[in-house]
């Protein structure tokens, strides 16, 4: 029926030619957009992490300036493991929490990189390994999840930031960097490298050394790590790909451009007593013999008990920078207080 002024108009549907090239327009563009969108997302995380890492850094500074060059040591767990019997109920504070509480870092949300899982596969591992937990938030009986709060390990020789204990060029050598842990004694990615190759990897808290799967890699593609250096200033360190399982122990990190307590510094250290061995690079020209092991030095405990001497520190160092010392004399201020921490 033909309605009265009104023209009737061709209509015509798409063919299946015209819609299967439309769908493959699509899928080309999302094919296209897609990974650089991912990019974008994956370069946006490092960039927050990055300027994490820089905000430590500059409360670091800030915190040293005001107390004669000396920082905060790096967590209290010691200070447990001695003085509770070794009960780990409660979570560990760390060194961002010593420059939080007393107001150098204004947020303390700072510590926490985008990508970290919360936890790693590694630090839940060492966490469940050591006995140690973390909660986000204080205070509200939060479950309690093995691994560590913060995202950042603080490199164990700068435990109390003497000046002895810094290399010349400070542009190279790291001051803190992400962590599977809120320390690190030296830089390797065997572990990771030996999980990218087999797709499995040993335990990490047992290979290719105790200490060794402590520094996190998590930005990709090439699973890089942010570094915070001596000097203050950030860049992304990437792995290197070893040419043979035989030297995944040691060429993972070009250690004479980036490292923690020596240039040159081998990736593992397999034993705390051969550190002044004369076929170790630079080891007594550098330290004059000492120990890579920096948690203890010549001065007075901070924390001083019959038969339980603990933390000992320079002699003029400022006590309250240290956790062992805030959590054994109650004296955390912004974040609430543990149980065990109340008088």
């Amino acid at each position: 029926m033909r309605v009265p002024g009104v023209e009737r108009t061709g209509m015509k549907g798409f063919t299946l030619i015209e819609l299967l090239v439309v769908v493959a327009i699509i899928a080309l563009l999302m094919s296209i957009l897609l990974p650089s969108l991912h990019g974008a997302r994956e370069r946006t995380k490092r960039t927050l992490c990055s300027a994490n890492l820089r905000s430590l850094g500059q409360a670091a500074g800030s915190c040293s300036t005001e107390n004669r060059g000396y920082s905060p040591t790096w967590d209290d767990g010691g200070y447990r493991d001695h003085f509770l019997g070794g009960n780990r109920e409660y979570v560990m504070y760390t060194w961002a929490d010593v420059l939080f509480d007393l107001g150098f870092l204004g947020d303390i949300k700072v510590v926490l990189c985008p990508n970290d899982k919360r936890p790693d596969d590694v630090a839940a591992a060492r966490g469940q390994s050591w006995g140690f937990s973390f909660v986000d938030n204080f205070g509200v009986d939060e479950k309690k999840t093995y691994g560590v709060r913060s995202s950042y390990g603080l490199n164990s020789l700068m435990h109390y930031n003497q000046p002895g204990d810094k290399f010349e060029d400070a542009a190279r050598q790291v001051y803190a960097m992400e962590g599977w842990w809120t320390w690190f004694g030296n830089i390797n990615a065997a572990w990771l490298t030996f999980v990218k190759w087999r797709g499995f990897g040993p335990d990490p808290t047992t290979w290719p050394s105790w200490e060794a799967t402590m520094v996190a890699w998590r930005h990709p593609p090439d699973l890089a790590s942010n570094v915070l250096y001596v000097d203050g200033h950030v860049s992304l360190l990437a792995p290197l790909d070893p040419p043979s399982l035989a030297e995944l122990k040691t060429k993972t990190v070009d250690s004479g451009r980036t490292f923690t307590w020596l240039p040159g510094e081998h990736n593992v250290r397999f034993d705390w007593l051969k550190y002044d061995d004369p076929g170790y690079p630079g080891a007594i020209e550098y330290f004059n013999g000492r120990y890579p092991d920096f948690t203890k030095t010549d001065g007075k405990p901070v924390i001083d008990l019959p038969n339980k001497q603990l933390d000992f520190m320079p002699p003029d160092y400022p006590p309250e920078l240290s956790c062992n010392y805030r959590t054994y004399k109650r004296i955390w201020q912004k974040l609430p207080a543990r149980p065990v921490d109340r008088k």
